[in-house]
C-alpha cells in the first residue's frame, strides 16, 4: 500500500460537518494527494474511512475507488448483440 494512502487510513473516518475548517482541508489535501488507480487493497482500506453523513459520505471517493473495488473485466465479446451466445 502507498504511503500517502497508509497516511490517509491511519487518520480514521473522515470527520462530520462540525469538524474545524482546518480539520477538513487537512483530510482533503491527504485525499487529493492519492493518485488514481488504487489498488484493490487501496480501495478496501479507503472505503473504511468514508461515513454514512453528508460531508465525507460515500459518494465523495466513489470515483477514486470504485475502479479497483470492482472485478476485472471480461474479455469483449466480438458480437456485441450476443446474438452467437
Amino acid at each position: 500500500m502507498r504511503p500517502e494512502v497508509q497516511t490517509f487510513v491511519a487518520d480514521g473516518p473522515l470527520p462530520d460537518w462540525d469538524a474545524s475548517e482546518e480539520e477538513i482541508d487537512r483530510r482533503v489535501q491527504q485525499f487529493n494527494a492519492i493518485l488514481k488507480p488504487v489498488t484493490g487493497e487501496e480501495a478496501k482500506a479507503l472505503v473504511a474511512c468514508f461515513g454514512p453523513d453528508d460531508c465525507c459520505g460515500p459518494r465523495t471517493g466513489r470515483q477514486r475507488v470504485a475502479p479497483a473495488a470492482l472485478p476485472p473485466r471480461r474479455e469483449r465479446r466480438t458480437d456485441p448483440l450476443n446474438l452467437t451466445a
